[in-house]
């Protein structure tokens, strides 16, 4: 049986440097409460972003060029902002921090003296540098969200462990 994976490091480049980060997968509450969200609010949003890497990953043969990923890299953030104001409009401003907060307790930033949390327990930024920059945030949210969740959905609905039957008496 293979280990869970329970930390995904992120490089992101920054300002003409390299930082790297890491979404850590949210405990069972925290995540089904993410889920809860995703699934009220967002469906038809995931749906269509699923389909959008689907074709290309089906499109794709080995690691990408450079200009190959240029197009994606484009595609995807003409997808992002035509999905933004249908997904927005569906959460409130509270649910809209509430969720973000959420995502962003379970980031780190690499720092010289070792990782810190981007948002802290008391629901406040920890990292000073990434307050106020609003793209990085949302990426670090939407990485996150799809490293928590990604274990939930399968390829043919719920990707949930199987559950023996066991029909002795003494399991009643």
């Amino acid at each position: 049986m293979s280990a869970r994976e329970l930390i995904k490091e992120i490089e992101i480049e920054r300002d003409g440097a390299t930082e790297l980060y890491r979404v850590r997968k949210m405990d069972a509450f925290s995540g089904s409460a993410l889920l809860k969200t995703i699934l009220a609010k967002f469906l038809p949003v995931v749906q269509q972003a699923e389909d959008f890497y689907k074709r290309h990953a089906e499109q794709a043969a080995g690691e990408p060029t450079e200009e190959q990923q240029e197009t994606l890299n484009r595609e995807a953030t003409q997808l992002i902002l035509k999905m933004a104001p249908p997904l927005l409009e569906n959460l409130t401003d509270d649910e809209l921090r509430s969720l973000m907060v959420r995502c962003l307790q379970f980031t780190d930033k690499k720092l010289k003296a070792g990782w810190v949390q981007v948002v802290d327990k008391s629901r406040h930024f920890a990292v000073d540098d990434v307050e106020y920059d609003l793209p990085l945030c949302l990426n670090l949210c939407v990485q996150s969200a799809m490293f928590s969740c990604s274990g939930f959905f399968g390829g043919n609905g719920l990707n949930l462990p199987s559950i023996r039957q066991n029909s002795s008496p003494q399991s009643l």
